[in-house]
Formats: structure tokens, C-alpha cells, sequence
């Protein structure tokens, strides 16, 4: 079983915390690399198995496999500097994917709390506009309530004066026709006496 580094780092599972994931990869790199040695140890191991019990009876076949063990064994001893390689690069990459976690883990904490900060401020914004609604809602239906009340102290105040106004006219008409008519009067009452 092999272990996608690359698609741990870029892809974080939620559910797995960083201690399991870690847990997780040392396990299978673990496994990995027991399996493979075991493998060499098992072709080792049957290799000088039949060389023990062929060695009496073939000599000549026995140097062959001595020959071929010693090149299998050498060509083992090539390929552990490129696992030891391997396992580093894992190794660095369990590493950076475990800091990336931590960081992630730190990100996410960071985030819970900035949104809990701002809810609880959305919250004590909702009352405040709740309260400021409400007492904006009372002042008009007041202010609605006193335009109503003046509009109609004026109508009558209107009413009354445009009433006061037309009388007051009315009388002013009667009082130039009866100066007209006094006028005509004396103006007659003048001639008279002039004659």
C-alpha cells in the first residue's frame, strides 16, 4: 500500500486529525519498507537455502549461484541508498504535510472564533436596529399624529378666518356703499344749499 503524499497536502481530510494522519503515514511507510526487505530477505533466504543443499552435489552450479547472489547482493546494496532516499523524501513530506495541518488547524481555529465574534455582533446589531426601528416607528406615528392634529387646527383656523374674511368683505361693501350713498347724499345736500 502506497501513501499519496502530494494529494494529503493538498487535500486534507476533515475528519482525519493531524495525529492520525501522522500516525497514519509512518504506519504505511512502515509497512513499506518491511515489506520490501522482507521480499529481499525471502530471495535471499531461498537462494542460500538451495545453494546448502545443491553445494555437495554441484560444485560447479553452486559457484554459478554464489556468483548470482553476490550480484543480487550487490545490486541490493545499489537500491538501498535509493530507498533510504525515498524514505526521507516521505519523511519530509509527512513533515510538511503535518505543518500544513497544524497551520490549517490554527487557520480554522482563527476562523471559528472571528465568526462567533461576528455573530455575536450581527446579534447586538439586530437589537440595536430593532430597538432604533421601533422607537423611529413611535416618533412617526407621533409626528404623524401631530401633523394630522395641526392640519386640522389649520383647516378650522382656516375655515374661520376665510369665514371672517368674506364677512368682513361683505362689510366693507356695505360700508363703501353706504359712504357712496352718504357721499351722493351730500354732494345733493351741497347743491342744494349752493342753490
Amino acid at each position: 500500500m502506497s501513501v499519496d503524499c502530494d494529494n494529503v497536502l493538498e487535500n486534507p481530510s476533515g475528519a482525519e486529525t493531524a495525529q492520525a494522519l501522522e500516525e497514519r503515514v509512518k504506519a504505511e511507510t512502515t509497512i513499506i519498507v518491511t515489506e520490501e526487505y522482507e521480499k529481499r530477505l525471502k530471495v535471499l533466504q531461498d537462494k542460500i537455502l538451495f545453494l546448502e543443499e545443491t553445494a555437495v552435489e554441484q560444485k560447479a552450479l553452486s559457484d554459478k549461484y554464489k556468483n548470482e547472489y553476490k550480484l543480487s547482493e550487490e545490486k541490493y546494496e545499489k537500491d538501498i541508498p535509493a530507498l533510504e532516499d525515498a524514505f526521507r523524501k516521505i519523511e519530509a513530506r509527512y513533515s510538511q504535510a503535518k505543518v500544513t495541518l497544524n497551520s490549517l488547524a490554527k487557520t480554522e481555529q482563527n476562523l471559528t472564533a472571528s465568526l462567533s465574534k461576528v455573530e455575536q455582533e450581527k446579534e447586538v446589531a439586530t437589537k440595536q436596529y430593532h430597538k432604533l426601528k421601533s422607537l423611529a416607528q413611535e416618533k412617526l406615528r407621533r409626528a404623524n399624529g401631530e401633523i394630522v392634529r395641526i392640519r386640522s387646527i389649520n383647516e378650522a383656523q382656516y375655515t374661520t378666518l376665510k369665514a371672517r374674511t368674506l364677512s368682513l368683505e361683505f362689510q366693507n361693501r356695505s360700508l363703501q356703499q353706504q359712504l357712496e350713498s352718504k357721499t351722493k347724499l351730500c354732494e345733493s345736500l351741497s347743491k342744494l344749499l349752493d342753490q
